[in-house]
């Protein structure tokens, strides 16, 4: 039988026991891959999931491996699409230092300045430093001191090398404004989905799909429709524009929106389906 249970922090537990088995199998499951990556930072999810094993403010990356070695136990992880798992297996009743071991790469890893230095070692990659743009260092500890950001910075200056460095502060930040349903579902902020907005932006986004027919064009040649359309905003709470896809719904309604809100002195908001709940964005 599998039991589900949500910590208060937000963290999912999924647990099933098999009487007959006397080993245990866990893992810690990210809601981040390849598709939550921007263009510039390709890669970055496989990234961070190496660096995991290079050590910790407690372990260096020999004795992570050595003390599950010492119990036969296994420790590996592995990138998607979807998200990133690290994931471990020992008898039962090593449970407890694996959970170790885990926890600490998790938390605390340190991305160790010689692990930079590597990643511009060219007999190491077989990439050439002039094809490196730029190196992300992602750290989600208190380990890195004032002074050692400059000097990574220094060492990748010396390459020519751009250099940024991402904290849990601006974590949380890009999560908060660039993966809105991460942050909802997995922190708990009540934040908007991006699917309500003025006319002037659903116009803008809208166009931005050059697939689509433009709406910032001349209105023209549908007074008919159009006079009927403003005259049932005028006197119904609630109107419904429907029709043949390519015959212009989202046009008229646009162009009467606009007269509406000139003539009422009124606020229009538009919303683009995203296919997610607008709940959030209504709240808002």
């Amino acid at each position: 039988m599998v039991n589900i249970k949500k910590l208060d922090n937000g963290v999912r537990v999924v647990l099933e026991e098999i009487d007959y088995v006397r080993s245990v199998s866990f893992g810690i499951w990210v809601r981040n891959g390849s598709r939550n990556e921007k263009p510039e930072y390709n890669g970055m999810s496989h990234f961070i999931e190496h660096m995991l094993f290079k050590g910790t403010e407690n372990r260096t990356a020999k004795q992570i491996a050595e003390e599950m070695d010492a119990v036969g136990g296994q420790i590996n992880a592995y990138t998607t699409k979807e998200y990133t798992c690290y994931h471990t297996r020992v008898l039962d009743k090593h449970f407890d230092r694996a959970l170790d071991v885990m926890s600490d790469m998790f938390l605390y890893s340190r991305f160790a300045q010689k692990d930079i230095e590597k990643c511009l070692d060219t007999s190491k990659t077989g990439i050439l430093c002039e094809d490196i743009e730029e190196i992300i260092f992602c750290h989600t500890s208190s380990g890195l001191s004032a002074g050692e950001d400059q000097q990574l910075r220094n060492i990748c200056q010396a390459k020519n090398v751009l250099f940024d460095i991402y904290g849990i502060d601006r974590i949380a930040d890009e999560i908060y404004r660039h993966y809105k349903i991460l942050a909802k579902d997995h922190l708990g902020l009540s934040i908007d989905t991006g699917q309500v907005m003025e006319i002037e932006d659903f116009i803008e986004r809208h166009d931005a799909d050059e697939m689509a027919v433009p709406l910032s064009t001349v209105f023209q040649f549908r007074e008919d429709e159009f006079t009927e359309l403003i005259n049932r905003l005028s006197t119904h709470k609630v109107v419904a524009v429907i029709g043949h896809p390519g015959v212009g719904k989202t046009r008229i309604s646009i162009e009467a929106a606009k007269r509406y809100v000139g003539e009422k002195k009124c606020r229009v908001l538009c919303i683009r389906s995203l296919h997610i709940p607008i709940l959030e964005d209504l709240a808002s």
